[in-house]
């Protein structure tokens, strides 16, 4: 298995997230359903400035570009 920032995974691929390398948001991150062991996939990745949209625990969520680059994933 190959571990990767969610920031890096490309649009409709899937991954499993593994950990949360921010502290300071992790809190924020968990309540959002962005929880270890959860599959997640990638809905669109674009550039740099555009929220991310990922598809997790049956719903659809965005994320700003920092928030993803802290989720390491596995897939």
């Amino acid at each position: 298995m190959v571990f990767c920032k969610l920031t890096e995974l490309d649009e409709s691929q899937c991954g499993i997230i593994r950990s949360i390398e921010n502290e300071g948001i992790s809190l924020k991150l968990l309540e959002m359903g962005i929880i270890p062991g959860e599959k997640v996939t990638m809905d669109i990745n674009k550039k740099k400035g555009s929220p991310l949209k990922i598809y997790i625990g049956g719903a659809f969520i965005s994320l700003r570009w920092d928030e993803a680059d802290c989720i390491v994933v596995e897939y």
